[in-house]
């Protein structure tokens, strides 16, 4: 046996060992994480930049709660969608990105027909637009931009892709499209209903504001007819026939309103509103001086472009 002292001085020297041992790894394990940390916080960086970098049409944002980098697809012919993203832990508030909300899905329409359509197809989508929280855009070149002050032009891009839209049937109110799909959509459709705008009929009649050399012709017009019209209500009048007397056009039921209809509209006016005078604009000025020419409350108006015969009519 050990003598007692013996025992204890060996004791005593495992501990200075087992100390310098803890001490030692102590110290290692300081200088790695020392030289780890720097290494994680520059690959968050890169890893963002890369993505960033090679997904151009993608919003990125960070998830501090899972630890993921989630991306919210802003395509235009594809649903919202998250891809997670590997990240580290919190980082640094210096390399945190900032949260960025997703765009508003486009919403845009077709052209079809002539004015009058455009017209109710322009008034439409801004009335499906502020249903479904869309931002309403029109193309340079849509016929009524060299007509009116529109507020909502705008090039996407003749390579921009939408997802087209139909209404379900013509001259209906579709309920359909009041809950559009999460993309950016064109609709296919004639949108002739007051439904879709009559809400928003305030900023339709604002938009519909002409150009001021259509306005400027139109007034010119009226100036000249004042010595006619004199102190009497002027009472527009369309009438359309040129095209509506086509075998095509018949024998979709369309069809033109005949002189006794214009007679029971005319006496109408008269008994409402008195002494009134008419202003008919036309295509067909040949029949309308042979059916209203002996009226002295009938006004044929001289051939104008559809654009300032409307304004006329405005008046």
């Amino acid at each position: 046996m050990l003598p007692r002292v013996r025992k204890k001085s060996v004791f005593l020297t495992l501990l200075v060992l087992v100390l310098v041992l803890v001490t030692t790894l102590s110290y290692y394990a300081r200088m790695m994480t020392f030289k780890f940390e720097p290494v994680q916080q520059t690959f968050y960086k890169l890893s963002l930049g890369d993505y960033n970098t090679s997904v151009r049409n993608e919003t990125s944002v960070y998830a501090p709660n899972n630890d993921t980098l989630t991306s919210r697809n802003t395509s235009p012919n594809t649903a919202q969608s998250t891809t997670p993203v590997t990240a580290y832990s919190t980082p640094p508030a210096a390399t945190t990105p900032s949260t960025t909300v997703a765009r508003r899905y486009l919403i845009t329409c077709g052209e079809y027909g002539q004015l009058g359509n455009a017209m109710f197809q322009y008034a439409g989508l801004l009335g499906v637009a502020k249903t479904n929280d869309r931002v309403p855009v029109i193309r340079p070149q849509y016929k009524l931009t060299s007509i009116f002050k529109l507020s909502h032009v705008r090039d996407v891009g003749s390579d921009h892709t939408f997802q087209v839209v139909s209404e379900a049937a013509y001259g209906r109110y579709d309920t359909s499209l009041e809950s559009l799909p999460p993309a950016d959509i064109l609709l296919s459709a004639y949108l002739q209903s007051y439904k879709y705008f009559h809400k928003n009929a305030e900023v339709v009649r604002q938009e519909f504001t002409f150009q001021d050399h259509i306005k400027q012709e139109a007034d010119d017009l009226m100036a000249s007819l004042k010595p006619v019209i004199k102190e009497r209500l002027p009472v527009g009048v369309h009438v359309r026939r040129g095209d509506k007397l086509l075998d095509k056009d018949r024998s979709q039921g369309d069809l033109v309103a005949s002189d006794s209809y214009f007679e029971k509209a005319f006496h109408d006016m008269r008994t409402r509103h008195g002494d009134v005078v008419f202003l008919i604009a036309t295509d067909d000025v040949t029949w309308c001086q042979n059916t209203f020419g002996n009226k002295s409350d009938v006004i044929i108006l001289p051939p104008k472009s559809r654009e300032v015969t409307v304004s006329l009519l405005f008046f």
